[in-house]
């Protein structure tokens, strides 16, 4: 490999997470949505196209095939939106999913901008039964003056549902992340309750069959003021697990329970993804797509 698809890292959450060992590819530096708590664009505020990355990939492709991992699953993107507006212009994204679909490897898509798949150029995509959507959306309060730190430069919640229900009738399985779920500190208002249990009634009315979530994880490299809002927080109600504060586990089961809670009411699947460890004997799903390996990332861990 050189440096176009990588080994999705799963370290930094910890070494109990059930992660699948998934591949990565990141088509764009920093992202336009510039989510309240991302540390991606607040560490690199300009937003481009990765110089030299369709070359890059078409050589890891090659490498894949070769070593026998070309039917791992590739997440599009960790650090990116691969959907986000310059890829209409642009289409480094795109060009990355033909590849990839076309040598053999599952990819798995995680976006804000759903509704570009329903666009002339890309809702071929669609019909490809190796390729999965996940959607991230946060709060119905996205998009609003009531937003807070869930605000993004991306479609609001609302609008995202739509387009998932549109997707799902279309064929299309779509599963949604509630992702992060955000505690209120000071003056940013993270979920309620009621904004949590509301979130997943809509998303199931629009047909969604997994939800994953998470808890905010909290590092140096997000927004100034966020942390310096949520510092004390942190250090007070957690622990420092490699670069990220976590919370306490009491305090990450009551602030996921609405959720896992709503998903049982709705008979919706649950992902509690890094937050595994306090739901343990619950009735839980993994985020792995269909078809991919069984390995997990822990399974290699040294």
């Amino acid at each position: 490999m050189s440096w176009a698809i990588k080994v999705y890292t799963a370290e930094r959450w910890g070494n109990t997470v059930p992660c699948p060992l998934r591949l990565v590819v990141n088509t764009y530096h920093s992202c336009q949505h510039k989510c309240g708590y991302c540390y991606v664009w607040s560490l690199k505020e300009s937003v481009t196209s990765r110089s030299g990355f369709r070359k890059a990939l078409l050589h890891d492709i090659e490498r894949g095939k070769q070593y026998g991992i070309s039917s791992f699953a590739v997440e599009m993107s960790a650090s990116t939106d691969p959907l986000q507006p310059m890829e209409k212009d642009l289409g480094e994204s795109l060009f990355a999913i033909k590849e990839l679909l076309g040598n053999g490897f599952k990819v798995l898509i995680v976006t804000k901008n759903p509704a570009l798949l329903l666009d002339k150029d890309y809702c071929w995509l669609l019909k490809e039964p190796n390729l999965s959507v996940d959607v991230t959306a946060t709060s119905l309060r996205e998009g609003s003056a009531e937003g807070s730190i869930l605000n993004n430069n991306g479609p609001s919640a609302k609008e995202k549902i739509k387009t998932i229900k549109t997707l799902i009738d279309q064929g299309k399985q779509v599963r949604a992340r509630i992702d992060p779920v955000v505690p209120s500190v000071k003056n940013f208002r993270g979920q309620s309750e009621e904004d949590l249990k509301e979130l997943v009634g809509e998303l199931a009315k629009a047909g969604v069959k997994l939800v994953i979530s998470k808890t905010m994880r909290l590092c140096r490299g997000m927004p100034k003021p966020v942390v310096e809002a949520y510092y004390d927080y942190y250090k007070s109600n957690g622990q420092l697990l490699g670069a990220n504060y976590i919370l306490a586990a009491d305090i990450r089961r009551k602030m996921l329970s609405p959720i896992y809670e709503a998903c049982l009411k709705n008979n919706i699947r649950f992902c509690p993804c890094c937050d595994v460890d306090v739901f343990a004997g619950d009735r839980i799903s993994t985020c792995s797509v269909e078809g991919e390996t069984a390995l997990l990332n822990r399974d290699i861990m040294l």
